[in-house]
């Protein structure tokens, strides 16, 4: 029997982060079922250019988008947030009337706790992260950006804790179901822990003549190893510890993929340390999986991750991986995948602890076998199981 599969979540393409994969997942997993799927999201991250259409219809799935921010003076930033999520009420309300057993998925919480207040049941949060602990890592200089900090902490919290306690909850570790129940104070009965799935389509590794061609296109050095970073350009992505590790590793490569609100500050530590010859910087792209085919290593640097879709994408590629293990300083999921074999941890979040785990896995390249990296990675993670079990 048919069923009516609902994703929310704030964005999705032409937006590119792991939450918009997940999403982009479960709807392939839809129809793969035969399932009737649509997509609501806000137009958050919609770039200039973009066809600015409510509904719009990306890779056979309708996505229909509201405005997050509809005034655009300076006083529209204190109404926006109201306007943008009444407009979403309204919509999820729209879909409550047409079919009230509708599945909904959610990945963000307002979306999540809406859907319910408009009266759906089997409403499934899919807990992307805890936001206050996410926020941590943004580091605000004056006043008024730290009272701006503590005023979103502080709203979202209250959002997301009451989404935690009248959902159904789906969580990618155990880290993450502390987290959620340190919020909002419920049990683990409230939670199951689950798993993402990977696309071994997209993400397997490439022979070596093809391998080479694709780094001869990107104008790479394939005498060098290439270590590959993916990801948010943000404070918690730890990626400026990257680029200061890869400047005492002379015999290796680092190729970025992302955008956001550090991006200067990574050219400027490029251009400080002398690195320009060695670190090239992409924009985000749909298509993500040609940086993984001709990566040697996957630089998973988060200090806050809850699991991390890069890393699957990176062991379906058949890479090694470096990471910082769990400490005081660093909250991330890694260590619980069992997948030890193929990573090399930086045992402090330091650049000096960084370089050591560069220089380790670096090391290793000539005994790993991507095929075996890539059967694993296939054989733990599966979004058709994922799928399965958020709708039945």
């Amino acid at each position: 029997m048919k069923k009516n599969i609902l994703l929310l979540s704030n964005a999705y393409y032409p937006s590119i982060g792991g939450i918009e994969n997940s999403l982009r997942h479960l709807a392939e997993e839809a129809k793969n079922n035969n399932d009737n799927v649509k997509i609501i999201v806000s137009d958050l991250s919609v770039p200039v250019g973009y066809p600015k259409k409510a509904i719009d219809e990306v890779e056979g799935v309708i996505v229909q988008r509201y405005q997050i921010a509809p005034l655009k003076n300076v006083f529209g930033k204190f109404l926006n947030l109201i306007l943008s999520n009444y407009t979403l009420f309204k919509l999820l309300k729209s879909e409550f009337e047409k079919n009230s057993d509708t599945v909904v998925i959610a990945r963000f919480h307002f979306a999540a706790l809406l859907a319910t207040k408009v009266g759906f049941n089997n409403v499934r949060y899919v807990v992307p992260s805890i936001v206050r602990n996410q926020l941590k890592a943004e580091s605000k200089n004056t006043m008024v950006s730290k009272l701006v900090l503590k005023a979103k902490v502080f709203l979202h919290n209250i959002v997301q804790r009451k989404a935690l306690r009248v959902c159904k909850n789906f969580v990618f570790s155990q880290s993450m179901l502390s987290q959620c129940k340190a919020l909002a104070n419920n049990t683990d009965s409230d939670y199951q822990i689950t798993k993402p799935g990977v696309d071994e389509r997209r993400f397997s590794p490439l022979c070596i003549a093809d391998k080479q061609s694709q780094i001869d296109l990107l104008d790479l050095d394939s005498s060098k190893p290439i270590i590959l970073f993916i990801g948010r350009f943000v404070k918690a992505k730890g990626a400026d510890l990257l680029i200061q590790a890869l400047a005492k590793v002379p015999d290796c490569q680092l190729v970025m993929v992302g955008e956001g609100e550090e991006k200067q500050k990574y050219l400027e530590l490029v251009t400080n340390l002398g690195l320009g010859d060695r670190v090239k910087i992409f924009p985000p792209t749909k298509e993500v999986e040609k940086y993984y085919k001709i990566a040697d290593i996957f630089a998973m640097t988060s200090n806050y991750e809850p699991l991390g879709q890069t890393i699957l994408e990176a062991l379906s590629s058949g890479l090694p991986l470096i990471a910082f293990k769990k400490s005081s300083e660093v909250d991330t999921a890694t260590q619980e995948l069992d997948i030890d074999e193929f990573v090399s941890y930086a045992e402090n979040y330091t650049v000096t602890d960084l370089v050591i785990a560069m220089e380790t896995a670096v090391n290793k390249l000539q005994t790993i076998n991507p095929q075996i990296i890539h059967q694993v990675a296939n054989e733990k993670f599966s979004w058709a199981r994922l799928y399965k079990e958020l709708v039945n």
